[in-house]
């Protein structure tokens, strides 16, 4: 059979000659094979945590592991399709898959927080925006603040912050995770940058002098690229 569906990307399900059994007269497809193929083609869409390369605030190239940016399948709905595809005996090219999000393009502005430098820029290509120190979350494995490419999902202007032990109100409230870590003033900390997440840290957010943080949340906007490494 010469069914099959080749992706955007150039990955490509199609019968190979391993799932074809032959008894006396009959042909059958081993079936179970075929949809594994699927699923692993369609693994290659789900990018989410990986490795993303960019340019931070002088040009330069860096690296971000993790995050929430990048794109994740529709499982559900994508084998549906490929399941009528395959009973219809139709085959198709330059497909693209069901998404249930597609972050793929970085936005023009963008954030980038450096955890060593503790400091946070907001740029477009090699122009800085503004500038700022930051707090970040204790070293610590329950309380670090993570690295990786990620994209801004929710803009609250005033929100308690709850976890254990804690419940506190910020002006403004930029989400990063569904884990609720995300850029946010503080005027309780007594200093921006230097070591001070050392022995103040946050619980994973990225804590904003309160005057800088009423200005970035009027740029800030949901989709927005943020790059912490």
């Amino acid at each position: 059979m010469k069914w099959h569906i080749t992706y955007k990307n150039g990955e490509k399900i199609k019968i190979t000659p391993d799932m074809v059994k032959r008894k006396k007269n009959e042909i059958t497809i081993d079936e179970q094979a075929l949809w594994k193929e699927a699923y692993k083609v369609l693994a290659t869409y789900d990018t989410i945590g990986g490795e993303w390369e960019f340019k931070d605030h002088k040009g330069k190239k860096r690296k971000a592991k993790g995050g929430t940016w990048g794109s994740a399948v529709n499982y559900d709905a994508e084998m549906k399709f490929i399941q009528k595809a395959y009973d219809d005996d139709k085959s198709y090219n330059k497909r693209k898959p069901e998404l249930l999000r597609n972050f793929t393009k970085y936005s023009k502005e963008r954030i980038e927080i450096s955890l060593k430098k503790q400091h946070l820029w907001v740029y477009k290509k090699k122009k800085v925006i503004m500038d700022t120190g930051v707090v970040t979350g204790l070293p610590t494995k329950e309380r670090a603040t993570p690295a990786g490419a990620f994209y801004i999902s929710e803009c609250v202007p005033g929100k308690y912050l709850k976890g254990r032990g804690y419940k506190t109100w910020v002006n403004k409230w930029m989400r990063l995770t569904t884990s609720g870590v995300g850029l946010h003033d503080a005027p309780w900390q007594p200093t921006f940058g230097g070591t001070r997440y050392l022995v103040g840290g946050s619980h994973g957010c990225i804590n904003l002098p309160p005057k800088f943080a009423d200005k970035l949340f009027k740029r800030a906007f949901v989709g927005e690229t943020v790059f912490i490494y």
